[in-house]
């Protein structure tokens, strides 16, 4: 079995309610800077989406 194929599927979720409160659940992930950067990175990738969706909430 390859390293690839041992490899679990990370997941980022973000939960946002009705007053903005985000919450961010990481899954996947090992407890390590390089997940940590891994993760922001995952984020600042999708900010636009991000503030398009919460916008949308708003209306």
């Amino acid at each position: 079995m390859g390293e690839r194929e041992s490899e679990s599927i990370n997941k980022i979720v973000l939960y946002i309610d009705q007053n903005d409160k985000v919450q961010l659940e990481a899954e996947g992930f090992n407890d390590s800077i390089e997940d940590l950067e891994e993760i922001f990175h995952i984020l600042a990738s999708g900010t636009r989406m991000i503030a398009t969706k919460v916008e949308q909430m708003k209306m």
